[in-house]
């Protein structure tokens, strides 16, 4: 029936198992969406609640698949609105095919959509194309950052920053010396799986023009569709005139989010260092943390912590930033804080690639810099003590919604032969 792999802390007992899969089955009047992502949270993990929540108003229930924390052979399917325990035993991916099928029947899924294949084997990519298959349902492949092309995720290289995306064999000693999270693949062929899993796709979602282009030059053979992700708006009171365009005594600076090596957290620590240094007029605030906490305040930088995401835009707000600073050393793929910065109607300045380039040129409003100043820290320091920074907007930079107009589930998968039992 179903492999009884059982995960110490989220067991099912033999006597709960009929009673779980009854209570597992979905009755919401058009079926369910399987949701397929690791369990590392970030904003595939928001972006795919936000989907739930929008999906679930028009009544598709939704379902979450993730690998189990400790082999990636192994994975479980659970129902958030149920409580966080899985449905079923946890599915061996190397044996439990017909059980995985046969769960998909019990719970009502008429679509799969996979986020993202981190934490689980290699072949978990085959195993849901055959899957979806099996069962008779299509599947759509959201892209959330570039580990489809290269084993370390992020086209960071050894050097720390991003790598140029160079020809594949630069890539394959690059994996074969430096390794990934992932050991030492061939990148040939990781790319041929993830081709194989986006070719049997119904579509492929890309949350910016910028990660489409980029990802049809690594999969020519695929096409790719841009949905930007939808976010809930967060309504500020009107914002008072913070400051006149001439740069005051001292430039405030703010960050936002949770700054690792590929968001930027040892660039910052240099500018700063370079800023002390010189006794250039600038100051440091973090809304949020990063992996070098310590050192960061030791400086003088202001680091609050964790926040509630609902809380992002008030608190960076509150910091009376001249400009917030987007120190990515890689080409982001959507960063939902930059959402933050425009309700915050606080100056966004960035690195001139990615995604973050491209909806700051679409809003008109932002500073990018040159993709080499990422490699200068003494220059990037005076350039932000000496930047000019326009008054704030009297409204905020358009955002694009994509539930305007109501019918989210229409206008985000479109109609064809998505759910169509």
């Amino acid at each position: 029936m179903i492999n009884r792999s059982v995960d110490p802390q989220a067991a099912i007992a033999p006597a709960q198992e009929t009673e779980e899969l009854e209570r597992g089955k979905v009755r919401a009047p058009r079926g369910a969406i399987l949701f397929v992502l690791h369990g590392w949270g970030g904003g595939t993990e928001v972006h795919v609640n936000d989907l739930r929540a929008l999906l679930e108003d028009e009544g598709i229930a939704t379902l979450l698949c993730k690998a189990d924390t400790h082999d990636g052979n192994l994975m479980w399917i659970s129902n958030p609105n149920l409580g966080a325990g899985p449905l079923f035993p946890a599915f061996n991916i190397r044996s439990d095919f017909a059980a995985f099928i046969d769960a998909l029947k019990q719970c009502d899924v008429r679509h799969v959509h996979i986020h993202h294949l981190a934490g689980f084997v290699s072949e978990a990519s085959d195993f849901f194309r055959r899957a979806s298959a099996a069962a008779g349902i299509l599947y759509d492949v959201t892209v959330h950052d570039y580990m489809s092309a290269c084993p370390r995720i992020n086209l960071i290289d050894r050097s720390g920053v991003y790598c140029g995306e160079p020809a594949i064999n630069v890539c394959e000693s690059c994996i074969a010396h430096s390794g990934s999270s992932f050991g030492h693949p061939s990148v040939r062929e990781w790319r041929e799986r993830y081709e194989r899993v986006f070719a049997g796709a119904r579509l492929r979602f890309v949350p910016d023009v910028d990660v489409k282009n980029r990802m049809e030059r690594f999969f020519p053979t695929v096409p790719f569709e841009v949905r930007a992700h939808p976010e809930p708006r967060t309504i500020l009171p009107p914002i008072a005139q913070r400051r006149a365009a001439s740069p005051p005594a001292v430039r405030r600076i703010a960050l936002l989010g949770a700054f690792g090596p590929h968001k930027g957290s040892a660039l910052l620590e240099a500018v700063v260092r370079s800023a002390k240094y010189r006794q250039l007029p600038l100051e440091f605030v973090v809304v949020g943390y990063t992996d070098r906490d310590e050192p960061l305040r030791t400086l003088g930088v202001e680091v609050t912590g964790k926040y509630p995401r609902e809380q992002a835009t008030e608190l960076l707000a509150a910091t009376r930033a001249d400009f917030v600073w987007f120190s990515s050393v890689c080409p982001e793929t959507y960063c939902f804080t930059l959402t933050s910065a425009f309700e915050a109607r606080l100056y966004p300045v960035a690195f001139d690639f990615g995604a973050i380039a491209t909806r700051i040129k679409a809003a008109g409003w932002g500073r990018l810099l040159p993709i080499d100043t990422m490699l200068h820290p003494n220059r990037l320091a005076e350039i932000f003590a000496g930047m000019s920074v326009p008054q704030a907007p009297a409204a905020k930079p358009y955002v694009p919604d994509v539930h305007e107009g109501g019918d989210f589930f229409a206008n985000y998968y479109g109609q064809g032969t998505l759910m169509r039992r």
